[in-house]
């Protein structure tokens, strides 16, 4: 029923009954026509004075409604309460109703408002880490091939004295040069890794004969008062992971323990296979120090970029970051057991792979030929190119040198008989140590070249080169020339 026709009902319900009371008056009683128009309209008042006092209720009850509204309008909430007016009370119940869900809303906009904020926030500070780390990519790339020079430099007449002293301080002296040397090595691979961020290149990697086979690099960057232990398993597994970052890793793996022993101890390296991890089958690297160790409210941070717990200066916070950024990148994990004043285990996880490595040539004992090697060597940096050119005559090769590739290119074009290219990759110039391999493929498809780069390039994959890192032993770019040298043409290009 509606609210008009109940007021309706009322106002003729009101009426009749003075009407009808009107009439009993008079009927019970000798009334004059004016005693009985007056007694009609008393009870008339009566039924106006009900009306009146009903819609005063109606009136409240508006007024509560308006009140709701005006609450609503600022914000607050509605807040209705029984009106007895059922058409109100229904009107107020929709009112609370409409308030609860609007409020409701309010609050999941509002939480979707920061969770949109603290999206933006994040994407913000990863723009800005992105523009720093390519900064950092541009500032490193634009000296790394001048600082590997150097080192190259350094190293190659460091190695030269090494082998001409027998003079114990003075070996000791030269030693400790070259694992400054090889720090610095690692250093720039470090910021260049962590600065580039470029895929991992997966391969199948036999662990045993690349921790063999690193052992005299890892030896050489210790101090004599640390002790380096190497246990590998005899059944290891192949691991699934980039060739060249896992040397770094090694490497980081290794500082980080040797720095940790500033009195020195005993860093012990074990390889061997985890069956059945929440990861599935791994190969387990751990590399275990009795050092200082590490804080337990530290411990969580130790992957951040740029974090370390080192002196100004001793650290540049991106070691163990490259070794997560290898371990993640190949399907594995990183995992650190530390204890202060204890010591630190680090294990470095690489998937099982599930194809066997390409096994790598045997190295030779090569004996150079009755005459001398003749080989092109391609530097553009003068103490680089003098250095390396006297320290490879010294091994009993003869030295062709050139600048530029262009110049070694016309070089080759004008007749000279070399056995094998050894070239720098960045140089000035139209070509590249790469462009020249690629045109000695084309042209001269037998004669074998060994690429040299402090920059960390990847070679093209048709082109089969030997590639050496700067800053490299002497013997071991002859070991490569030699090598190339002696591989049939077929094995050194891809048809």
């Amino acid at each position: 029923m509606s609210l008009h026709f109940r007021i309706l009902l009322l106002t003729l319900g009101l009426c009749l009954l003075a009407v009808v009371g009107a009439v009993w008056a008079i009927a019970h009683g000798p009334h004059s026509p004016g005693e009985a128009v007056a007694v009609v309209l008393a009870f008339l008042v009566l039924a106006g004075a009900g009306v009146a006092w009903f819609l005063a209720g109606v009136r409240g009850a508006l007024a509560q409604l308006r009140e709701a509204a005006e609450r609503l309008q600022r914000g607050e909430p509605a807040a209705l309460q029984h009106t007895g007016v059922p058409e109100f009370d229904e009107v107020a119940a929709a009112l609370n109703e409409a308030d609860a869900r609007v409020r409701e809303s309010a609050r999941m906009l509002e939480e979707r408002v920061q969770e949109a904020t603290r999206e933006a926030l994040a994407a913000q500070a990863r723009l800005d880490q992105s523009a720093k780390l390519e900064a950092l990519g541009r500032l490193t790339s634009g000296i790394a091939h001048d600082f590997n020079n150097l080192l190259h430099t350094l190293n190659l007449g460091l190695q030269v004295i090494e082998q001409r002293t027998q003079d114990p301080q003075s070996r000791r002296m030269v030693e400790a040069c070259q694992r400054a040397a090889f720090r610095a090595r690692a250093l720039i691979q470090q910021l260049q890794s962590f600065s580039k961020r470029q895929p991992l290149q997966l391969a199948p990697v036999d662990l045993a004969d690349r921790l063999l086979a690193v052992e005299p690099l890892l030896t050489k960057a210790l101090p004599p008062d640390i002790a380096l232990h190497l246990n590998v398993s005899p059944d290891l597994w192949a691991a699934r992971t980039d060739p060249s970052q896992l040397e770094l890793a090694l490497l980081n793996l290794l500082f980080n323990a040797r720095d940790a022993m500033p009195n020195g101890g005993r860093i012990v390296v074990s390889a061997y296979n985890a069956r059945n991890t929440r990861l599935g089958d791994m190969v387990c690297i751990e590399v275990a120090d009795v050092g200082s160790g590490i804080d337990p409210e530290v411990l969580p941070k130790v992957f951040d970029p740029f974090f370390t717990t080192k002196g100004k200066g001793q650290g540049t916070g991106l070691g163990l970051s490259q070794v997560y950024h290898l371990a993640s990148g190949s399907g594995g994990d990183v995992e650190i057991e530390s204890a202060p004043h204890v010591g630190t285990v680090v294990r470095l996880m690489l998937p099982k792979s599930q194809e066997p490595p390409a096994r790598a040539a045997r190295r030779r004992a090569l004996s150079l030929p009755a005459g001398p090697v003749r080989v092109l060597f391609v530097e553009d940096d003068p103490l680089v190119s003098k250095v390396t050119a006297a320290a490879l005559t010294g091994l009993g090769f003869e030295v062709i040198q050139a600048s530029t590739a262009d110049e070694a290119l016309k070089q080759l074009e004008a007749g000279i008989s070399v056995q094998a290219v050894f070239s720098d990759i960045v140089m000035p110039g139209r070509m590249s140590g790469v462009d020249l391999a690629e045109a000695v493929a084309l042209r001269w498809p037998g004669l074998p070249v060994v690429l040299a780069t402090g920059y960390g390039e990847r070679v093209p994959s048709h082109l089969r080169v030997r590639l050496m890192t700067k800053p490299y032993l002497i013997e071991e770019a002859a070991q490569a020339l030699l090598e190339a040298i002696a591989e049939p043409p077929a094995a050194q290009r891809m048809p």
